[in-house]
């Protein structure tokens, strides 16, 4: 049996239906369409090759070694350019002058480091051949250095410590460029003395100093390469054609032998004749090489020309039938699957897909189709299920508050109970019990705003009987805000933590809490703004830091409950993140502020539920 898996899904296939060979199947028709535009290039290509013939190779030999000639001469300017770079750096830049006259554990000295560090990495970019430019202390075998990609640094300057601590080796590379591997690729590598104990570098990659000259069209199946004077390649092949292999003692002969413009080799690898065309670099033990093929070279021939310029527009018209092809048999059918994933993304669980003519895209709507009938099953269960989970969630966190709420209310009878104030103390208990009440009554998960504004009058009026010359309060609401429902407890938090953090004695003025909402409108959305500042301490910088952190309020149950509670409960009801801001008023004192949203109806509403 074949099992074929999708989202959700599992279907049971037969064996004989997963592996037939039907013309139906999706299989059989990528290889029809591949076979209708293979088969006509290959035609194409062998009648090519009856008119193929010997060139002239000396022409084409003079041709290709001029170009060969002006890109060596390039490659050369690029190594002599870095050799002026090395140069010019290590006597005129201060801070190679510095690091290396002065000792290594001194602040400036780190300042150069620095300084030098980020030098390097401007100047690697300006010289786009270079991987890397270091500097080396063969004292302390530190390595300041700044790669093209971060992610080489590592590997590179691992290569490099092996490399430079040998002392012998550093004198070679003082006196010309040496060859390196690294992971299978070659490097060039070159050092200048700054004459202070130090060695300024550059890491060049091979391939990298060929990447202009590849995109050259000397021949089809050609290529360029770097190579030795002992004949070894040291740069790989990227072109979509294998690579030509040769002798290294033949590739070796032919490099050597300057009376001959060019030579003609067997390639190893498939037999063929290539044409190797060589120049020798002027600064390095190097050799750009070009690897022609020789049957390759019928390009000059007029005939061929001609076919050579019908070829891309018989291609175009057989790319266009395929492409009409993979419409209609393939594209339209995934288009149709797309459109209908994006429908029940968007929330039309109604949404199913026709019937294909190929049977694996068929499978695949079966299986979307049976999906998108099981979710639309199960959405209405499990929405149904989250209400009652948030709901619980609610009731559990607005538990959490009481404990609380009480301890403040009874330590502030016991207050004035020690002071015998009868008075205050009956007017105080008349208040904690409406204060309590509301707490006591309220099962509801809502109340509305002024029912919520008038529980804080109550506490502030008991804050007020404690403290009668030293605290003032001030409660202001926009009439029709009042009836807005709003969970319960969500300003409770933010006042006790005004007169348990902020409340300071001053002689000139009380302590001042003020308290207001007023509808406002952002956009096309119409929000409460709910307002508690006062006069005190303020927030502490740190504390302000803290709450203007994102992940704050997703900690927990470590500190500030109540505020965590507030925000938790809001999540909860509008489904939503509410905005609270916490900042110093510019004249002092602490200001919270709350933006809730709000919607026509609950303006006008009368009670919660």
């Amino acid at each position: 049996m074949c099992v074929i898996v999708t989202e959700g899904v599992f279907h049971i296939l037969n064996l004989k239906h997963c592996f037939s060979f039907s013309t139906s199947t999706l299989r059989f028709k990528i290889i029809f369409g591949f076979v209708l535009i293979t088969v006509p290039l290959l035609l194409i290509l062998i009648c090519n090759n009856w008119y193929a013939m010997k060139v002239v190779c000396d022409q084409v030999a003079a041709s290709n070694k001029s170009i060969v000639q002006l890109h060596s001469n390039q490659v050369d300017n690029i190594l002599k350019d870095m050799e002026k770079y090395l140069h010019s750096m290590a006597f005129q830049d201060p801070n190679i002058i510095y690091i290396g006259s002065n000792p290594t554990t001194t602040i400036e000295d780190y300042v150069a480091n620095v300084n030098l560090s980020n030098k390097f990495q401007k100047d690697v970019f300006e010289y786009s051949y270079a991987n890397a430019i270091f500097l080396y202390k063969p004292n302390s075998r530190e390595l300041i250095m700044a790669p093209q990609q971060q992610g080489d640094y590592d590997e590179i300057a691992a290569k490099l410590g092996d490399i430079l601590r040998d002392p012998d080796i550093c004198k070679q590379l003082v006196n010309s460029w040496q060859q390196f591997d690294l992971k299978g690729q070659k490097f060039l590598l070159k050092l200048t003395d700054t004459g202070y104990e130090t060695y300024i570098g550059v890491w060049v990659n091979l391939d990298d100093l060929l990447k202009p000259i590849r995109f050259l069209e000397f021949s089809d199946n050609s290529q360029v390469m770097f190579a030795s004077s002992k004949g070894e390649v040291l740069t790989k092949n990227t072109t979509v054609h294998p690579s030509k292999t040769f002798g290294r003692e033949l590739l070796q002969k032919a490099l050597t032998d300057s009376s001959k413009p060019y030579t003609i080799l067997k390639s190893e690898n498939d037999g063929a004749d290539s044409m190797i065309v060589d120049i020798h670099s002027d600064v390095s033990e190097l050799y750009l090489v070009v690897v022609l093929p020789v049957n390759a070279l019928v390009e000059k021939l007029t005939a061929f020309q001609r076919v050579v310029y019908v070829t891309p527009f018989a291609a175009a018209v057989f790319l266009a039938i395929f492409l009409f092809y993979l419409q209609k048999e393939i594209a339209s059918p995934v288009k149709k699957l797309l459109r209908g994933m994006g429908k029940i993304q968007a929330g039309d669980l109604t949404a199913r897909i026709e019937p294909s003519k190929l049977s694996e895209f068929n499978s695949i709507n079966n299986a979307f189709n049976n999906m998108a009938h099981e979710v639309q099953y199960l959405k209405n269960g499990i929405y149904e299920e989250q209400l009652r989970v948030q709901k619980a969630e609610m009731k559990e966190l607005q538990a959490q508050i009481y404990p609380h709420f009480f301890a403040n209310c009874l330590n502030l009878v016991y207050s004035l109970a020690q002071v015998r104030e009868t008075e205050l103390v009956k007017q105080l208990t008349l208040h904690m019990v409406r204060y309590l009440r509301f707490m006591m009554r309220t099962n509801r998960t809502l109340v509305t705003l002024s029912e919520e504004l008038e529980h804080i009058s109550n506490y502030l009026s008991i804050q007020k009987i404690r403290f009668p010359k030293a605290f003032d309060y001030n409660i202001e609401i926009e009439e029709e805000l009042g009836t807005v429902p709003v969970p319960a407890f969500i300003l409770q938090p933010f006042v006790e933590n005004s007169m348990e953090h902020g409340f300071c004695y001053r002689e000139d003025l009380p302590f001042y809490i003020k308290v207001e909402a007023r509808l406002n409108t952002g956009g096309n959305e119409k929000y409460i703004s709910i307002r508690i500042e006062d006069n005190g301490k303020g927030f502490p910088p740190e504390i302000i830091s803290e709450f203007q952190t994102e992940d704050y309020f997703n900690k927990g149950f470590d500190k500030h409950l109540g505020i965590w509670n507030v925000q938790r409960r809001c999540q909860l009801y509008y489904h939503s993140e509410v905005k609270i801001s916490f900042f110093n008023n510019t004249g002092g004192g602490a200001v919270v502020e709350m933006a809730l949203p709000v919607s026509e109806t609950a303006l006008g509403r009368d009670q919660c539920v």
